[in-house]
């Protein structure tokens, strides 16, 4: 269970990373600014009760797609794109990294960033495929 709940924060993380970095010609203010204005009544009819941070609301207007307003679908498309491949990434990691997160990390706390400090820590202990799949530092 633990290890789910890290990967679920992993992913929000990754999300929320991987959209604002993909936004090239606009600075991170601009890219959060066009976001609220495009998809501001679509948070506030479907996730009100999401707490902001770390791609959360993006993922919880990823739920309500077939409901979004065409604006907000717009800019939501690419976050689309973005889960996809950060739940392939979660996947590849977790058959990498399952065993060596059980082994040498179970103590650490999903969430709080533990759980991969941990794994570097560790890694001239963890398998090979384990480090390939590592996250890049950012």
């Amino acid at each position: 269970m633990k290890i789910f709940k890290f990967l679920a924060v992993m992913s929000v993380t990754l999300i929320t990373t991987m959209f604002i970095s993909s936004v090239s010609a606009e600075t991170k203010e601009q890219a959060v600014e066009r976001f609220d204005k495009a998809c501001g009544s679509d948070i506030k009819q479907y996730c009100s009760k999401v707490q902001p941070g770390d791609g959360r609301i993006s993922a919880c207007l990823y739920a309500y797609t077939p409901q979004l307003t065409d604006n907000c679908y717009a800019v939501t498309d690419r976050v689309g794109i973005i889960l996809e491949k950060v739940f392939d990434g979660i996947e590849l990691f977790y058959a990498a990294c399952s065993t060596d997160l059980q082994k040498y990390c179970s103590d650490k706390q999903p969430g709080t960033g533990e759980p991969l400090a941990c794994l570097r820590e560790k890694l001239a202990e963890i398998s090979p495929g384990c480090v390939a799949a590592l996250p890049d530092n950012r």
